[in-house]
């Protein structure tokens, strides 16, 4: 159901004023007071952070609004709720979105296998050895390094822990309980689900001659309890403050083996940011098990470890997600560790399984080095890892595969982590100045040797706001690089959030210095052994492309402008993974670097590029910002006349594409730039000049195999798009373009086309314009396999229906037929036998029944029946809506931005306001954060309606936006910035 209550209810989380948290919470605790009833509860309070978990349970208009409005509050946004269950195995591994990420006993359900099953290798006695402990080289270690864990505590955020006798109780330290709100120190020594007491015995079961051995079995355990059984949900909120209690408690390592994906809340990205950095915790969590590259969260936020799962061959999981916030990989298939019965053992499988071995390393380093930082442990561990798949850091494996004792030796200063470094290194140093939202802030240092294949050396993110930063690294003195800084939020490190800097050196050579003032990023020139890349008659093209979380299907390519030809490209980019460009072009030549967007989103992909070592921002021909272009003009680009301006098409295939085509015509003049045939995946572009005072119309036409989407470039604004990834018959509807497109048809006229589409036998298909039941014009003898426009206009005040036929001895049509009269579509068939006609249209019809001597046609807004002697077809028409007499069509669609709860829509009968057809007024749910939704209701010609649409703050944030039909045409478009009231019907 579309329609909300009056009021909200449910969890939600408050971020107070940073310096107001006090007042805050007093402020919110009162307005529950004001309306009784236990309106407003707090859940959890989770100072000094500054959120407020609270839950409405009043259903009562004013409470949420007037919590937004107090002035200690800075936002409100939903609580996530995470349904806690046993996550369900399908053939295809599918795996719930809920928490917690693993898969029980592997393929099948949970193994107990005692204590004498599964590997036979052992410290003590009938102790089995886990393969990923000698798998990330814990034994070694702990005999090179003499220590296990001691004095380091862990906390492991989960389901709680079951008594067992392999876990050692003396270790104990503290242990709560989030079963019913605010945190409780009892009911966490128990689970029922079995899932947390597997991930504590990877970390801490004991060196005995019982059970398994913890990679850090001497640390001290803490557990902090989320679930009881396996129907019980707990909110993100509830994670949330485990981690505040474990880290109030004095844990300096968490884990956090559970997660959602694509659920990003700014609250908790902010929480786990400043839990991170300002209070020096080493927060660990699970990549996902969703066998793709969404984001899961909590591991994908700034300052977190995210691990993702690899087996005893260290192959990467199938069902480990991947994606550029993956920091490293551990074992998480086939894990054997506790049950939870007490004695007994099991094997399960996830990125749950992986997480805690990395937990574990973090608490040897903790244990060795008491002083060391979080950050200085993240790096050890980073810059240790075995590099597993691609060279440097990948999506797959992040820095590689965790080593216990490569990380020891690397925070021992044993592998020239102190700035001394060897003969055959270079050392890198970076001075960096956070301002007040480092959350925002990272930096990569990326290898440049080989032009064709660009890596990631290191990065780092989860800096302290407002703090000064020295980073040394020692890297091969024979390779080439690039620094870049960035600012995900896209405002630099300055201005009203503080004023930060980065200063860089190589070797005691600058090769970077800037203030915060930027945008997105920042890229250093080529340092280190500096090859000359590009020859003289070269320019040089070089980005770092960060895909956002609906980067898939994204595609970059250089073209040659004259010819159309891509020299250089890729296609099918994957989402929240980095792309690098590093490419030579011709100077002699004209070209143009495009990046295709699939999606418009808040989250925009990164489109900074260093052009022969400058900075340059791609241009966005619109917001929402689907196409990216850089011109890089030569001596051989077209040039255009005074009174003639760039048209340009750019067409992004995404797979192959044999019976598509465009045309672009200058109306009542020909065509100008057409297109068919067999097409490869990737960008095919067109450009032709055309005089500036002409109108012009662009067909497209998507065949079986589909032709992705089409841009329309007009004096280097972007004209038109065309999103279309169906496949079977689709089609672009025509859209007019130009200075001169006020009137293409004199008064009393309206413009008609038709597009056909033949894939057999063209030469025995024939088609009839029908004008008051006579023939107006006819066609027959189309080409095969092509594209065929025919545009004029038609009087208003007349009646016309088309009628096709296919005769010969084939006598079924295959192809795509599209008629748009007066801007409306008023046929679409892409296959029929025999004879068909289309409703009639056009302001002179005044019956819904057409009869020749031959055909018997009953048509409605939709559907034509026509019957002939040899068959009879029914065939559905596809107008953009469905409408009669006295139902008008409203079609509300809907690109949310990240608060959707701001937007508010009511449409309702202007005269009785009792009577709604759809009530949003209180705002849309917050689980449609940046999603498109179209809502569709009919509502009465002969009474007045209105639609009242709003925004509770300054208007959608771009690319955001509202649009409206009525009955198929457009009648408003835009991001809210106001009020904005259509009235619809007898008004």
């Amino acid at each position: 159901d579309d329609d909300d209550d009056d009021g909200k209810t449910g969890r939600f989380i408050v971020h107070c004023m940073e310096d107001r948290t006090d007042q805050c919470l007093h402020a919110i605790e009162k307005l529950g007071h004001d309306h009784g009833d236990d309106a407003i509860t707090v859940v959890h309070t989770l100072f000094p952070t500054y959120f407020v978990a609270i839950n409405i349970k009043k259903e009562e208009p004013s409470i949420f609004d007037k919590l937004q409005a107090l002035p200690d509050v800075f936002d409100v946004e939903e609580d996530a709720l995470i349904l806690h269950t046993e996550p369900t195995i399908h053939d295809d591994l599918t795996i719930k979105k809920a928490a917690p990420h693993h898969i029980r006993g592997g393929p099948g359900r949970a193994t107990d296998i005692g204590n004498n099953g599964g590997n036979k290798r052992g410290l003590q006695g009938g102790q089995q050895v886990p393969y990923g402990i000698d798998l990330i080289n814990a034994r070694e270690a702990w005999s090179t390094y003499g220590t296990t864990g001691e004095g380091a505590t862990v906390c492991v955020v989960d389901t709680g822990l079951a008594p067992h006798e392999d876990i050692d109780e003396s270790k104990f330290v503290g242990g709560f309980s989030l079963l019913t709100g605010a945190p409780r120190t009892d009911e966490w020594h128990e689970d029922p689900l079995g899932h947390g007491t597997h991930v504590a015995g990877t970390i801490f079961a004991k060196d005995n001659d019982i059970g398994v051995v913890g990679v850090a079995h001497g640390a001290n355990v803490m557990i902090a309890r989320l679930s009881v059984n396996k129907d019980v949900r707990f909110f993100i909120s509830d994670s949330m403050a485990g981690v505040l209690a474990c880290q109030k408690a004095g844990a300096k390592v968490i884990n956090l083996s559970l997660g959602t994906e694509g659920s990003f809340s700014t609250a908790e990205s902010q929480f786990y940011h400043r839990i991170a950095a300002e209070n020096d915790v080493v927060i660990i969590a699970s990549a996902g098990n969703g066998g793709n590259s969404r984001a899961t969260y909590p591991a994908s936020y700034s300052g977190v470890v995210s691990v993702a799962a690899i087996d005893q061959d260290s192959t990467h999981a199938f069902f480990s997600n991947h994606n550029r916030f993956v920091d490293i990989a551990a074992p998480g298939v086939d894990v054997l560790s506790l049950s939870n019965d007490g004695t007994g053992l099991r094997t399960d499988t996830g990125t749950s399984m992986a997480s805690p071995h990395v937990a574990g390393v973090a608490a040897l380093l903790r244990s060795y080095d008491p002083n060391a930082s979080a950050h200085e442990i993240r790096r050890a561990i980073a810059l240790s890892a075995t590099d597993s798949g691609q060279q440097g850091k990948d999506p797959y494996f992040g820095s590689g595969v965790v080593n216990a004792l490569a990380a020891l030796e690397q925070l021992a200063g044993t592998h020239n982590n102190d700035g001394n470094c060897n003969s055959d290194e270079s050392l890198l140093e970076v001075r960096l100045k956070t301002d007040g939202s480092a959350e925002e802030t990272s930096w990569s240092l990326i290898n440049t040797s080989n032009q064709g294949g660009n890596w990631i050396v290191v990065d780092y993110s989860g800096f302290k706001a407002n703090a000064e930063t020295t980073f040394k690294e020692c890297v091969p003195k024979a390779e080439s690089y690039r620094f870049v800084l960035e600012d995900s939020y896209g405002d630099g490190m300055c201005c009203s959030f503080g004023a930060g800097s980065i200063t860089v050196s190589f070797d005691g050579t600058e090769v970077l210095s800037h203030d915060g003032n930027f945008d997105s990023m920042l890229i250093s020139a080529q340092f280190g052994q500096t090859d000359v890349v590009c020859d003289d008659s070269e320019s040089h093209l070089w980005a770092k492309l960060n895909m956002d979380k609906f980067g898939d299907g994204s595609s970059w390519s250089i073209i040659e402008r004259q010819s159309g030809a891509e020299l250089f490209g890729a296609t099918g980019l994957i989402s929240n993974t980095a792309v690098f460009v590093d490419q030579c072009i011709p100077k002699d030549g004209c070209h143009k670097f495009l990046l295709h967007h699939p999606e418009a989103t808040v989250q925009t992909t990164t489109v900074d590029v260093l052009y022969n070592e400058e900075m340059v921002s791609l241009t966005s021909s619109e917001d929402p910002q689907y196409l990216f272009v850089l011109d890089m003009s030569g001596d051989d680009c077209l040039v255009c006349g005074n009174d003639e301006l760039l048209l340009q098409l750019v067409q992004n295939v995404e797979k192959q594409a044999a019976d598509g085509f465009f045309k672009i015509n200058r109306l009542g003049d020909g065509t100008i730039l057409e297109g068919s045939g067999n097409v490869s995946p990737g960008i095919v572009y067109r450009e032709a000049c055309v005089q500036e005072a002409s109108c012009f119309n662009y067909w497209g036409i998507n065949g079986d195999s589909g032709l992705g989407s089409m841009f329309l470039l007009y004096d280097d604004a972007q004209a038109a798009t065309f999103l279309e990834h169906s496949s079977g018959g689709a089609f672009w509807r025509p859209r007019v373009i130009g200075s001169d497109c006020a009137s293409p048809c004199a008064e009393d006229f309206a413009p008609f086309e038709y597009s056909i589409t033949t894939e057999v036998n063209g030469e025995d298909f024939s088609l009839q314009l029908l004008e008051n039941g006579q023939v107006r014009s006819e066609k027959s003898d189309f080409d095969t396999n092509n594209f065929t426009v025919v545009d004029e206009c038609l009087p208003v005040d007349s009646c016309f229906q088309l009628m096709l036929e296919q005769g010969g001895d084939d006598d079924k049509f295959r192809g795509l037929a599209v008629a748009v009269y007066d801007a409306e579509i008023a046929f679409v068939s892409t296959e029929f036998d025999g004879v068909i006609s289309s409703s009639t249209f056009g302001g002179g019809c005044t019956t819904t029944t057409a009869t020749d001597a031959t055909t018997t046609t009953t048509t409605t807004a939709t559907t034509a029946t026509t019957t002939t002697e040899a068959t009879t077809t029914t065939t559905t028409m596809s107008p953009i809506t469905t409408t009669s007499n006295n139902i008008i069509n409203v079609q509300m669609i809907v690109q949310f931005d990240n608060n959707p709860k701001r937007t508010t829509m009511l449409l309702r009968d202007r005269d009785n306001t009792k009577k709604k057809y759809f009530n949003k007024r209180r705002g849309f749910q917050n689980d449609l954060k940046n999603k498109k939704r179209t809502y569709v209701r009919n509502v009465p010609s002969d009474k007045c309606t209105e639609l009242v649409m709003d925004h509770k703050r300054d208007g959608i944030e771009s690319p955001g936006r509202v649009t409206v039909k009525v009955d198929g045409v457009r009648e408003y478009r835009g991001r809210l910035t106001e009020e904005e009231v259509l009235y619809i019907g007898n008004c």
